[in-house]
């Protein structure tokens, strides 16, 4: 009997609990929380629409007796899942490494894998989807709306140039069939160099074979390839910024020392910092700890390092912030406080505990009748956008802090429920497919925004014209995978990572954590898969990254 115990234990990695207490602590709060997020969705009612359900129609029901043994039950399961797992990744990570010579035709060999798969998607939608911000982003260097870098100045200007490019050379069009086919180009090289690195650093050649067809077949890479909008050039953004991050950890810092490596880190957190307004955080969040991780072997050698990029993170940080006030480019501030206006709604709706002076203050904002037709949970959308008073919040920012804290501390179960209705389509793994504005559940749908008298866009199918069938019903899934599923995966290969042991491993996944933490921030819609964008490109990787050695070659 005891032998059999013993069998369990160590299948179930339990035996050796105090080599790794971390390890141990984290599968079970992982697997409560993934439980967690199951019974919750069992009790939110099922919506159809983003917008226009309002908090009548999602809302949360009472947990019953089931829910709690679901969750038990479901904790437990989780928990025998994730160790089996680990122990099978603890077996791989074990194996002997031997040495190989790498063959050079395998980088090219992964790039045409990638382009002749991602051809079909090319030919039916181009130039590419243009959604509502593309069409922002035109307008604003085109003198019809306000600039501000509330859609990325960048990414703006890139592509208003390719846009005239067009237009110089008689269509717009051309333009912008020149932009897709570099930015797919782009895409499919970063892709195709990362996955040949992995390569050479010792992953075997059925690993590297998985990784190209995921990329390849897998249609979200394609659809974003194809999408022109600031979410997929920072996503591209992202992966070369983990790309140089892992050269420099693989290498234990002595890619520091390289300068290629630091124009390359300089070059990513200019990229990440400027198509997307949260990457200067992220860049800053991520630089910081690697220093930290490596400052005490090349203290030395850090330091022209350290000192570039301190001076270029300050320099963005003083153009994205004193130089846009200055020049009135900042983004408004309700588009950085969604979460809270959607908690003061729900308190409102529901009607909390509110002071009336709180009332008077808030329905300068928003009408409180507005709010109790309006608030929908899954989107401030329908309260920013009608009759919302902008100059007065620009006004208040202080107040508005104020008043949310102090209502916060009044209704903190009502905050609660609003926050996980807010960021549901990035918690719960079971929710997916809602209707709504088509550019909400991109790259799902492609879709060709234009205005005759601003921008003319033709989207061209030339399969069909081609064969006269069309392809895009085939291209075109209804059955998407719900944003959830890569922030767990991502979650569960850095706490395998603390498993082997691999710490310094975790920073070349950081910039990918980091934009789910800033998703659980300030996302101001709950199904959204774009905002997570650049998790999506890192995913693969993560995989590999666990049996990745400091300075070693071999087979895995």
């Amino acid at each position: 009997m005891e032998k059999e115990i013993n069998s369990i234990l160590e299948f179930l990695d339990l035996k050796n609990i105090k080599n790794n207490k971390l390890y141990f602590i984290l599968r079970i709060v992982f697997s409560l929380v993934f439980a967690l997020t199951l019974v919750l969705d069992l009790i939110i009612t099922d919506g159809t629409n983003i917008h226009q359900n309002t908090y009548k129609e999602i809302y949360f029901t009472s947990l019953n007796i089931s829910n709690y043994i679901f969750l038990i039950t479901g904790t437990l399961f989780t928990f025998i899942i994730i160790s089996i797992i680990g122990k099978y990744i603890e077996f791989r990570n074990n194996k002997k490494h031997k040495e190989r010579e790498t063959k050079k035709w395998v980088f090219p060999a992964i790039l045409i894998t990638l382009l002749v798969c991602w051809l079909p998607y090319i030919l039916s939608y181009m130039p590419g989807g243009l959604f509502y911000d593309t069409k922002e982003s035109y307008l604003m260097f085109s003198g019809y709306v306000k600039l501000s870098n509330h859609h990325p100045l960048l990414f703006s200007a890139m592509f208003k140039m390719f846009a005239d490019i067009g237009e110089y050379l008689g269509n717009i069009n051309i333009g912008l069939d020149i932009y897709t086919i570099l930015q797919v180009t782009l895409m499919a090289t970063m892709i195709a160099y990362y996955i040949y690195w992995l390569y050479k650093k010792g992953v075997t050649i059925k690993f590297v074979v998985v990784l190209t067809l995921l990329c390849a077949i897998f249609k979200l890479f394609p659809l974003y390839a194809i999408s022109l909008w600031k979410d997929t050039p920072f996503a591209i953004a992202i992966l070369f910024y983990t790309f140089i991050i892992s050269k420099i950890v693989i290498s234990n810092g002595k890619e520091f020392t390289k300068k290629l490596t630091i124009f390359q880190y300089v070059l990513a957190i200019f990229l990440v910092s400027f198509f997307r307004n949260n990457g200067i955080y992220i860049a800053i969040v991520t630089t910081f700890i690697l220093i930290l991780a490596y400052k005490n072997n090349f203290k030395r050698k850090l330091n022209l390092f350290t000192i570039i990029v301190s001076i270029e993170i300050l320099l963005i940080l003083i153009i994205q912030i004193p130089v846009y006030r200055t020049l009135k480019l900042q983004g408004e501030f309700k588009e950085s406080v969604g979460i809270p206006i959607q908690q003061i709604c729900y308190v409102i709706a529901y009607d909390g505990n509110v002071t009336n002076e709180q009332l008077e203050f808030i329905n300068n904002i928003e009408s409180i009748e507005n709010i109790k037709n309006r608030y929908a949970p899954w989107s401030v959308d329908m309260i920013k956008f009608y009759e919302f008073n902008d100059e007065y919040l620009e006004q208040h920012k202080g107040e508005f802090i104020k008043t949310w804290l102090d209502l916060f501390v009044k209704n903190p179960k009502d905050y609660i429920k609003a926050y996980l209705l807010s960021t549901m389509g990035f918690w719960d793994v079971n929710r997916t497919i809602i209707t709504g504005i088509k550019d909400y559940v991109c790259p799902y749908t492609i879709i060709s925004e234009s205005e005759k008298d601003k921008i003319k866009v033709e989207q061209k199918d030339y399969i069909k014209e081609i064969t006269g069938e069309s392809l895009r019903e085939k291209l075109f899934t209804a059955d998407q995978i719900s944003a959830a599923v890569f922030g767990f995966i991502m979650i569960i290969n850095t706490i395998y990572l603390i498993k082997l042991k691999k710490y310094k491993n975790i920073i070349i996944l950081l910039p990918a954590l980091l934009i789910l933490l800033t998703v659980f921030i300030a996302t101001p819609v709950a199904f959204s898969f774009r905002y997570i964008s650049g998790v999506l490109f890192v995913f693969p990787f993560s995989f590999a990254i666990k049996y990745l050695r400091e300075e070693q070659k071999g087979e895995m």
